[in-house]
C-alpha cells in the first residue's frame, strides 16, 4: 500500500522533522521550502520545474555508500540522458539511455583520468581546449592504436610541443616545434629517412632527409632516393636530377651574395667539362672550358664596356661556326696566319670568301683589298674625299670586277617581250613630293686628281661580240637611254625637259675651250680594215604603235661660229635670223629646189621692198592702173638671190631704181629682158619674171628677166 504526503502551496508549513526510511515515496507537487536535511529511500518526485538547494554549503547526495549505481536520469520525450556512478567500474559516467555503462559518452575514473567514447565539440565565439595547469609537468594527448601508440603534447622538460611514436614525450619525436624560436625539429636524431610525403590523387611527391646519403631530397613518390628532381648534400650542393623551369612576370635565377667570390653554373660533361660564370677577380662573365674560371676562357663579358671577348690568347683557333642543313660557314681568327677570316665549311683557312690582316688588308677570295667600307663609300680612311689606294704592287685593272656567265635563259623575267638579264640593278626611288628633290639611279666618276693622264672617263658602257662563230645578234648598243613611264595613266605629267640622254658640259679653266664637244662619235675596225658604218646620228620612229613626230629633227638652240661642219670643213650656218649660209656651193644632183611666194605689195608711184621682212623665196608684186611705178629693195645682204614676179593690171611701166650697171631707171621691157615677147611696150595683164642677185643692201645685180606679153 503506498503511503503519501503532500505539502500544500496555500499552507507553505515549514515541516522540521526527520522523514525517516519508512516512506517509499516522497512527492512534492508545490512550491515547498524544506528547512533540514531531507532523505528518501525511494523515490523523491517533483512536479514543479525547479529545486533550489539553499544554504551556506548546499549538497545533494545521490547514493548512500551501497554497492550499486547511483545515477541522475534525464527522461526525454525523444532521448534519455544519465550521469552517475557505475558502481561496477567505480567510474562517474556519462551516456545515452538510462542504464549506466551502456552507450556511454565519457567516464571519469578514480585517478580523473578522463574517457571520452565519442567526438568531442567545442563551440562558442573563441571555443579552446586547455590541457595543463601551467604546472612543472608533461601535458599530451595519446593516441592509443592497435599496433603502434602516438602522442602529442608539451614536453615540459624541453619546453617543446612533440608529435612522437608512444606515450612517452621526448622519446622517438617525429615532429617537435620549439618555444625559443619558430624552427619546426622533423625526426629524432636516429639513423633513418624523415620525409614530408604529399599523398595526391594522380601523383605522389616527397620532401625530406635522405639518411643514407644525407642530403635533403625533394622526388616523386613516396620512397626517398627514388625518382629524385632535386638534392642538397651537408656542403649546400644543390644537385638537380631534372629539368628547371622560373615562371611568373619576370623570372629571375640569381646567383651569389654580392661576396667576393666566383659564382658559376658547371656543366659536367663525360670527357669535357664547361662553366660559366662571375669571375669576381676580373668583374668578368666567362664562358670557359673546366670549372675554374678564370683558365681556357672560351666567352668573355667585360663589365667595364660593351666589348666581348672571344678567345683565351692562346695560339688557337677561335672561330662563330654556322652549322647549317647544307652549307657550313665560320668567321674567325686563323691563328696560324693571324688573319680574320669568313669562310665555307668550318675548318677556318678553307675555302676563304673574306680575310683581314694585322695591316687591315682585305682579300675577298685570293685577291687583296686595301679599303674600309664606311657609309657605302669605299675609302681608306673616314676623311671626307677619302679614296680607294690602290698601291704600286696592284696587278690588276680593275678596283672591283663582277661577271655573269648566263647558261639557261629559262626562268629570266622578260623585258619587252625578251629573257633580259641584268649584271646590275639600281634603282633610286623618291615616294614623298618635292619639287626641289632630286632622284638620281647612279653617279659615277673618272677623276684627275690634281695629276695629268691620258683619259679620264666617267663612264664607259660596251657592247660587246665575242667569240668566232656565226651567231645573229640583232642589235648591239653601247649604251642605252630609255625614258619611259607608267603607260595607262589617266593623269598628265607636268614636264620641263626630258630626254633620253642629256650631256651637259660645264667648262672650267681650260687652255682651248674648242676642245670641249656635246658629243664624240669616233668610228673603226677592230682588224684594222675599212669599213663603211651606218648613220652617224640616227633618229627612228620606236616599234610601240602610233606614229611619232619629231618638232625639230635636229636643234641647235645656242649661238655657233657655224652651225654645221662638214667633212671637208664646209659649214652651213645660220647666223642671222631667216638666213642660212653655205661655206661652198649647193648642187642637186637629184632633186628640185622649192621656194615659197608671197606678196610684196602693190605698185601704184613706188614700192620699196624690205627683204629683211620677206620669209618666201619668191616675191610677188602687182602693178596699179596705168601709173608708172618705182620699185625698190632695202635690208638686202650682199650675196642674196631675189626671185620676183610681177603681174600689170595697167600700162604703167615699172622701173628698178638702183639696178647693178644702170645709171638710170631700169626698165624690165628694155633690150636687157629676154624672152620671146621682150621688149614689147607694157600693157594690161602682162607678167614679167626676174631673178637678181643683191650687190648690197640696196643694189641688184639682175641676172634674168623673163617677159610674157598678154597679146
Amino acid at each position: 500500500m503506498k503511503k503519501m504526503f503532500k505539502f500544500s502551496l496555500i499552507s507553505q508549513v515549514v515541516i522540521g522533522v526527520f522523514i525517516t526510511a519508512f516512506l517509499t515515496t516522497a512527492v512534492v507537487s508545490a512550491a515547498t521550502t524544506i528547512g533540514t536535511n531531507m532523505t528518501t529511500a525511494g523515490t523523491l518526485e517533483v512536479t514543479g520545474n525547479t529545486i533550489t538547494l539553499g544554504g551556506t554549503t548546499p549538497t545533494m547526495t545521490v547514493g548512500d555508500a551501497g554497492a550499486e549505481d547511483a545515477a541522475i536520469v534525464y527522461n526525454g520525450n525523444a532521448q534519455d540522458f544519465y550521469v552517475g556512478l557505475d558502481d561496477t567500474a567505480d567510474d562517474l559516467v556519462f551516456g545515452l539511455g538510462s542504464a549506466l555503462g551502456t552507450t556511454q559518452a565519457m567516464s571519469i575514473d578514480e585517478n580523473l583520468l578522463v574517457t571520452m567514447s565519442a567526438d568531442a565539440l567545442l563551440n562558442g565565439t573563441t571555443p579552446a581546449l586547455t590541457m595543463g595547469d601551467a604546472g612543472a609537468e608533461d601535458t599530451q594527448i595519446n593516441f592509443d592504436g592497435n599496433a603502434v601508440d602516438f602522442s602529442f603534447g608539451l614536453d615540459d622538460s624541453a619546453d617543446k610541443l612533440v608529435l612522437g611514436l608512444g606515450t612517452t614525450l621526448g622519446t622517438t619525436q617525429r615532429l617537435t616545434f620549439n618555444s625559443a624560436d619558430l624552427n619546426i625539429l622533423v625526426g629524432d636524431a636516429t639513423a633513418a629517412d624523415v620525409a614530408f610525403i604529399y599523398d595526391g590523387n594522380a601523383q605522389d611527391f616527397y620532401i625530406g632527409l635522405d639518411d643514407t646519403a644525407d642530403d635533403l631530397v625533394f622526388g616523386l613518390g613516396s620512397a626517398l632516393g627514388t625518382t629524385q628532381a632535386m638534392s642538397i648534400d651537408e656542403n649546400l650542393l644543390v644537385t638537380m636530377s631534372a629539368d628547371a623551369l622560373l615562371n611568373g612576370t619576370t623570372p629571375a635565377l640569381t646567383m651569389g651574395d654580392a661576396g667576393e667570390e666566383d659564382t658559376q653554373i658547371n656543366f659536367d660533361g663525360a670527357a669535357q667539362d664547361f662553366s660559366f660564370g662571375l669571375d669576381d677577380s676580373a668583374d668578368k662573365l666567362v664562358l670557359g672550358l673546366g670549372t675554374t674560371l678564370g683558365t681556357t676562357e672560351r666567352l668573355t663579358f667585360n663589365s667595364v664596356d660593351l666589348n666581348i671577348l672571344v678567345g683565351d690568347a692562346t695560339a688557337a683557333d677561335v672561330a662563330f661556326i654556322y652549322d647549317g642543313n647544307a652549307q657550313d660557314f665560320y668567321a674567325g681568327l686563323d691563328d696560324s696566319a693571324d688573319d680574320y677570316v669568313i669562310g665555307l665549311g668550318s675548318a677556318l683557312g678553307t675555302t676563304q670568301a673574306i680575310g683581314v690582316d694585322e695591316n687591315v688588308d682585305v682579300s675577298i677570295g685570293t685577291n687583296t683589298m686595301d679599303a674600309l667600307i664606311l657609309k657605302g663609300r669605299l675609302a681608306t680612311s673616314t676623311a671626307a674625299g677619302a679614296a680607294l689606294a690602290i698601291d704600286s704592287t696592284y696587278t690588276y685593272a680593275e678596283g672591283m670586277e663582277l661577271r655573269y656567265a648566263v647558261s639557261d635563259f629559262t626562268n629570266i623575267p622578260l623585258i619587252d617581250a625578251e629573257e633580259t638579264f641584268k649584271a646590275g640593278y639600281l634603282r633610286a626611288e623618291s615616294t614623298v613630293d618635292d619639287a626641289s628633290a632630286v632622284v638620281m639611279g647612279l653617279e659615277s666618276y673618272g677623276v684627275a686628281n690634281a695629276v695629268g693622264i691620258s683619259e679620264a672617263i666617267g663612264v664607259r658602257g660596251q657592247g660587246y661580240v665575242k667569240g668566232d662563230t656565226a651567231d645573229t645578234v640583232s642589235n648591239v648598243y653601247a649604251v642605252q637611254g630609255w625614258l619611259s613611264g607608267d603607260a595607262g595613266r589617266t593623269t598628265a605629267t607636268t614636264l620641263v625637259e626630258a630626254a633620253g640622254i642629256n650631256s651637259r658640259i660645264v667648262s672650267w679653266d681650260v687652255a682651248d675651250d674648242t676642245k670641249i664637244h656635246g658629243f664624240v662619235g669616233t668610228f673603226g675596225d677592230m682588224d684594222g680594215d675599212s669599213a663603211t658604218f651606218g648613220n652617224g646620228i640616227l633618229l627612228q620612229d620606236g616599234p610601240e604603235a602610233g606614229t611619232s613626230i619629231l618638232t625639230a629633227g635636229l636643234n641647235i638652240n645656242m649661238a655657233a661660229t657655224n652651225d654645221i661642219v662638214l667633212q671637208n670643213d664646209d659649214t652651213i650656218t645660220n647666223g642671222a635670223a631667216g638666213v642660212i649660209t653655205f661655206s661652198t656651193d649647193i648642187a642637186s644632183t637629184d632633186g628640185r629646189l622649192i621656194l615659197g611666194t608671197e606678196t610684196g605689195g602693190t605698185c601704184s608711184t613706188g614700192l620699196a621692198i624690205d627683204l629683211s621682212a620677206v620669209a618666201k623665196g619668191v616675191i610677188t608684186t602687182i602693178g596699179e592702173t596705168n601709173t608708172a611705178c618705182a620699185i625698190s629693195f632695202t635690208n638686202g645682204t650682199a650675196g642674196e638671190v631675189v626671185f620676183l614676179s610681177h603681174d600689170y593690171t595697167g600700162t604703167g611701166v615699172v622701173t628698178f631704181a638702183d639696178v647693178t650697171g644702170f645709171d638710170a631707171a631700169w626698165t624690165p621691157v628694155g633690150a636687157t629682158c629676154s624672152g620671146i615677147d621682150a621688149g614689147v611696150t607694157a600693157a594690161n595683164n602682162d607678167h614679167f619674171y626676174l631673178v637678181g642677185v643683191m650687190t648690197s643692201a640696196t643694189e641688184i645685180m639682175i641676172t634674168g628677166c623673163q617677159y610674157f606679153d598678154a597679146a
